[in-house]
């Protein structure tokens, strides 16, 4: 299934790997690397991931955690696509990208 990612979702995710970049020059790739095998699996098994523990069940939101990151994407599964809302960390902000889902039905 084509996986479409919102704006947001990918400044998040370049941010992230900047901010890791420049601790340690290198770990930014290896947060992108792990970003992209995520969205792959997501491609190919939209379902593989459990629906997202803080967001109501109602709302069909997924996350897929990073294994060596702190961070999750959230998406939800349309019709024809999926459409990634977050790359969020898990200690900041919680949920703060909801409002994303009411702005892209």
């Amino acid at each position: 299934m084509n996986v479409v990612v919102l704006r947001e979702a990918t400044e998040e995710a370049r941010a992230a790997a900047v901010w890791y970049d420049e601790r340690d020059q290198g770990v930014g790739a290896e947060f992108l690397g792990e970003y992209y095998s995520i969205l792959e699996n997501i491609e190919q098994n939209p379902e593989r991931y459990p629906f997202a523990e803080t967001a109501d069940v109602r709302f069909g939101i997924r996350s897929a955690r990073m294994h060596r990151f702190p961070y999750s994407l959230h998406y939800k599964t349309r019709a024809d696509h999926v459409l990634v809302l977050a790359v969020s960390h898990g200690a900041q902000r919680p949920n703060y990208w909801m409002r994303r889902r009411k702005n892209n039905r």
